[in-house]
């Protein structure tokens, strides 16, 4: 229906350029998350949509989430729009443009203008603020956090997941974090506050527990050709699905999950739930962990010049038990990959060959991260 507002032009265009303002001025009271409007603007104009944000971040769709998914070519914009401060906006029309396309973007960089400069529509707003830390604070009742999650219109019956996400720049984490919810979840239920020094993200209605890891690792590893730009140190953990009122429960086992995140290449999102057992090295005081001759072996390898790459020349050893897996992975030889190996084993006195020796250099590269975190 958004895209016969175009189409009514033939009949009587001044009518149709009032729906399209009236259009974008609702995106505007309804406060539309930057992705919302980008994605109800492709599907108003009917071709691509770009918004490259003053952070860096760039929102790149189609009228449907299925062209979206298809989107693999660099942008090329038809019309073009500056917003100072707040980056730049596009429309990416193939052939002719359409008798509204002037109109359209302006409204959209008027739209996308207003809302950055304003409060953010997923954290900015104190009273959501204050009810998203209300639900997480484990000192608080049930039913004051039951009332939290009335609040921010959660549905106190089903579960939710909450996210930690940190990076490594000392802007608030809540502002990449708010970014990244919404890329992930754009139609779901879903709360940001800062939280003990991190960002904390509430979701609910996501269809599965894997969903929410699964789009958080696509989205942190730049896997989406048409969305890109987001720090390349951000990290995250996911705790379990729990009923909203235990969401405190959750947003415990999400930090302990962040504490991994980071430790290896392949664990830039940490779910709490496959860490399993793992998860008892946290408990371990970092005294403990770093007294360990295997974390502090793994502590010196790193300060050394060629410690990142032998490392992760370690890591991916163990990951995959292999020598040749590990040499694909990494683009070495074979024999580059055993030299490394057996410095790195006789340093410590670990066989890597055996599935004991890489469980305890897997051990002390984990621990050695935790002492770190």
């Amino acid at each position: 229906m958004q895209a016969l507002l175009l189409r009514l032009s033939e009949t009587d265009g001044a009518a149709s350029a009032m729906r399209v303002i009236a259009f974008f001025d609702m995106l505007l009271e309804r406060r539309a998350s930057p992705r919302a409007l980008v994605q109800a603007t492709a599907g108003l104009a009917q071709c691509v949509v770009g918004w490259r944000r003053s952070n860096g971040t760039v929102i790149r769709l189609a009228p449907s989430a299925a062209e979206s998914r298809q989107i693999n070519f660099p942008p090329c914009p038809s019309a073009e729009l500056e917003l100072g401060d707040h980056g730049v906006v596009w429309l990416e029309r193939v052939g002719a443009p359409e008798p509204f396309d002037e109109l359209v973007l302006e409204r959209l960089a008027l739209v996308a203008g207003a809302l950055s400069s304003g409060p953010s529509p997923r954290a900015g707003d104190r009273e959501e603020v204050d009810a998203t830390r209300l639900l997480l604070d484990s000192t608080r009742s049930e039913d004051a956090r039951a009332a939290a999650a009335r609040a921010l219109g959660l549905r106190v019956g089903r579960p939710v997941i909450v996210v930690a996400v940190r990076h490594c720049t000392k802007r608030d984490p809540s502002v990449w974090a708010r970014d990244l919810a919404e890329q992930c979840w754009p139609a779901d239920r879903v709360h940001v506050t800062s939280q003990d020094g991190l960002a904390a993200v509430v979701v609910q209605q996501v269809v599965t527990y894997d969903t929410v890891e699964n789009s958080l690792t696509e989205h942190i590893t730049r896997r989406t050709p048409a969305e890109s730009g987001l720090e390349p140190d951000l990290r995250a953990g996911t705790g379990t699905p729990r009923p909203a009122t235990q969401a405190h429960l959750s947003w415990e086992e999400a930090k302990t999950a962040l504490r991994f995140a980071g430790a290896t290449r392949a664990d830039v999102v940490v779910s709490y739930e496959r860490l399993g057992s793992l998860s008892l090295l946290a408990r371990i005081p970092t005294a403990v962990l770093c007294e360990d001759p295997g974390v502090r072996a793994i502590a010196e390898l790193r300060a050394k010049p060629s410690g990142a790459d032998q490392l992760g020349v370690l890591q991916a050893f163990c990951r995959t038990g292999s020598l040749r897996q590990a040499s694909a992975e990494l683009h070495l030889h074979h024999s580059t990959v055993a030299s490394h190996l057996t410095r790195i084993g006789a340093k410590v006195n670990w066989d890597l060959h055996t599935p004991l020796g890489r469980l305890s250099a897997l051990t002390a590269l984990y621990a050695e991260h935790l002492c770190n975190f």
